[in-house]
């Protein structure tokens, strides 16, 4: 058989031919690989008859009285005693108040956020580093809340419409440090925490009852850029 027949061919007669020829692997080559094969070896294919299968055998069924039986089912006296007994019934619990299961639940420590800083932290995190900071009077967990070049605005005085600016962490750790020490037993309590895109407002109480608000502005490393404090003015 020619090149010329054997591409007039469909893929399954080549392989046809291909097993006849005896070709190995014949399966793994492409269509004009096998083509080729098939041409170097013309007349081989033509020459050996084509060995027809012989014809499956038949699986011999086995008669209805030969076939698995269902195996029989077990008396009524076994089954019993296979029944579980039941448990002996019990009193219904009442169920527990809501004040008796908090009492039975342990308490859990609230943990130190601020001294396990992340990255990007949220409003939320670095407000509770904030707080914590300064009623343990830590100046240097107190600055760490601040980027480097930090842009603090503040009332010059409390009541006045002056402004003073602090820019940069040094200046306002200087600034910090003074306020520790003017008031020992500074202590600060959070009354509301606003949060917006990108920072947060919080209103707190002083020790001495003076009320404040500072609106904060977050970096991509979650600290504060840009803060602006508004004192409260005492009711005359």
């Amino acid at each position: 058989m020619n090149k010329s027949q054997l591409e007039s061919k469909h893929i399954a007669e080549l392989h046809d031919l291909a097993a006849e020829a005896g070709i190995e692997r014949y399966r793994m080559l492409t269509r004009n690989e096998l083509i080729a094969k098939l041409a170097d070896g013309e007349g081989k294919a033509e020459a050996e008859p084509r060995r027809e299968r012989p014809p499956a055998r038949r699986r011999e069924r086995k008669p209805r009285e030969q076939r698995r039986e269902p195996k029989p089912e077990p008396a009524r006296e076994q089954r019993r005693e296979r029944k579980p007994e039941r448990e002996p019934e019990t009193e219904p619990q009442p169920t527990p108040t809501a004040a008796e299961r908090e009492a039975g639940r342990p308490k859990r420590k609230r943990r130190r956020r601020w001294g396990r800083r992340r990255k990007h932290g949220g409003s939320r995190e670095h407000a509770d580093r904030w707080l914590e900071a300064w009623n343990a009077h830590d100046l240097e967990q107190i600055v760490a809340c601040y980027s480097e070049q930090v842009d603090f605005v503040m009332p010059a005085v409390v009541g006045d419409s002056e402004e003073r600016r602090i820019v940069g962490r040094a200046a306002l750790r200087d600034h910090f440090r003074h306020g520790l020490e003017l008031a020992p037993n500074l202590a600060v309590t959070e009354e509301s925490l606003l949060e917006g895109p990108g920072g947060f407002a919080i209103l707190y109480r002083r020790e001495d009852g003076h009320r404040a608000i500072e609106t904060v502005e977050l970096d991509d490393s979650g600290l504060a850029a840009r803060v602006r404090v508004f004192y409260e003015r005492e009711q005359s």
